[in-house]
């Protein structure tokens, strides 16, 4: 076997070779290098010979961080987690909330498969309290149907319950009493409006409860 190449003072990426640290088990040359982050690493000479050792480590540590960052979010990022919770709605059977969505037909749009694309056209929500909304219940994820809404507003635009046999939000058919029930969510508290005969009385109490305490009516 030939004499070890003297290395001492070459760069490999950002590696500057210092002096040789001997050999190791399989008799390779073993050469102590000063990174350009200023940690020392001891590195075979075949692997800074050939490129694959470049660094310390800290190149490909900023390489996965770069990776795990788009547009300035992480997957940790509030945003990141909606894209993802929107996708399993509509992708995961298995999902809670499939049913709800995918298990009605509704899609994300191809181009928003890409988290990177999604936050192009949706940009960071507004505000901790801004979740995605879609305009059009019935309609998918896609730049025309979405936006950031307030969870207050998105709660009073939400599908009715499946006990809901009015098809009017917030009007029930109180069957005790014979007359129709109405009630209004505000501040997180569940508030009693009225009982009605007929559904169009109950429908104009909900109307204007909803004026009252939501400042507009969805009706």
């Amino acid at each position: 076997m030939g004499k070890a190449l003297d290395l001492t003072g070459k760069k490999f990426g950002r590696l500057t070779v210092i002096k040789r640290e001997g050999s190791n088990k399989h008799k390779q040359a073993i050469w102590k290098c000063l990174c350009e982050c200023g940690n020392e690493t001891m590195v075979v000479a075949s692997k800074l010979k050939s490129g694959y050792t470049q660094s310390c480590g800290c190149l490909q540590k900023e390489r996965t961080s770069e990776a795990s960052i788009i547009h300035g979010h992480s997957r940790k990022s509030p945003e990141y987690k909606i894209w993802a919770t929107m996708l399993q709605r509509c992708d995961n059977q298995n999902y809670k909330d499939y049913e709800y969505y995918g298990g009605r037909g509704i899609r994300v749009c191809d181009c928003w498969k890409s988290f990177e694309k999604f936050i192009v056209d949706m940009g960071n929500r507004p505000s901790s309290n801004h979740t995605i909304e879609r305009i059009d219940n019935d309609k998918d994820y896609n730049k025309s149907n979405c936006v950031w809404e307030n969870r207050t507003v998105q709660s009073r635009n939400q599908r009715l319950r499946k006990d809901n046999t009015t098809g009017i939000k917030g009007v029930q058919w109180d069957k005790d009493r014979n007359k129709y029930r109405v009630t209004i969510s505000h501040n997180k508290k569940k508030i009693y409006i009225g009982l009605y005969e007929s559904l169009e009385d109950a429908k104009q109490s909900r109307k204007q409860a909803e004026l009252k305490y939501w400042g507009k009516s969805f009706l």
